[in-house]
């Protein structure tokens, strides 16, 4: 009797044993394919993060530890946030982010994660807001930005991040409302307002920041309606 329980209980092992393996690999298989990591830790295949609350922030494909192909990212309420397209060659990424409602936020190229070339900007009914040039994540080049119905708003020029050269703004109904010139991102030169109708409003001169030299404002006939002189800054009329 005893030792034909020990034979069953032999059996029992080897039987156990031989389906083991099976078992667990058949337990693990649903999570097998994600977030894997060869002998060296670096991420290999396809990737899953969640918050503390197991709510997805982003789904995408690693090989070798960089990310290529789609990624997207999450707002925690499930809706998409991002959409990034990874070169399988090189560090950039074409990307699209959202809003809430899922019109266009902005889009435009990361290179090393950082904004590179021409973006774009929405608003959330999608209307197109600025459009803006990045090097190294710093503005660079020319910015135009709009009013709601299209209508240009102003133009601005920048390098690595400073403003230069001139910035016009304009009226709604297009006329020029100021020129007003810049250097080293700070106000330099000379300044121009101007009236809706396009009549000189005020004009003077910046150095460094500050009104200097004389500034004249203008009524809307033409008149001149005062004269001031400034001092780096400080008006000597006061």
């Amino acid at each position: 009797m005893i030792r034909e329980i020990h034979t069953k209980i032999r059996f029992l092992l080897i039987a156990v044993f031989m389906l083991g393996p099976f078992v667990l690999s058949s337990a693990q298989e649903p999570n097998s394919i994600f977030n894997q990591q060869d002998e060296q830790g670096r991420k290999q295949g396809s990737w899953k993060k969640t918050n503390e609350e197991g709510k997805l922030v982003y789904e995408g494909q690693f090989l070798n530890d960089k990310p290529y192909g789609e990624f997207r990212y999450f707002y925690p309420n499930g809706k998409l946030r991002v959409k990034m397209l990874f070169s399988e060659t090189s560090d950039t990424a074409k990307t699209i982010h959202y809003h809430q409602n899922q019109m266009v936020q902005s889009e435009g190229m990361y290179v090393d994660q950082k904004k590179e070339g021409h973006w774009k900007f929405y608003n959330e009914s999608g209307v197109l807001v600025s459009e803006e040039n990045y090097k190294h994540d710093l503005r660079d080049g020319q910015l135009r930005s709009y009013y709601a119905d299209g209508t240009l708003l102003e133009e601005q020029n920048f390098s690595m991040g400073k403003q230069i050269g001139s910035w016009k703004q304009y009226h709604p109904n297009g006329s020029l409302k100021h020129d007003i010139k810049f250097e080293n991102g700070l106000m330099h030169g000379p300044a121009s307002y101007y009236f809706p109708d396009g009549g000189l409003y005020l004009t003077g001169n910046y150095i460094q920041g500050l009104k200097n030299g004389e500034w004249v404002r203008y009524k809307t006939d033409g008149e001149i309606e005062t004269t001031e002189i400034w001092i780096m800054g400080i008006n000597e009329n006061v």
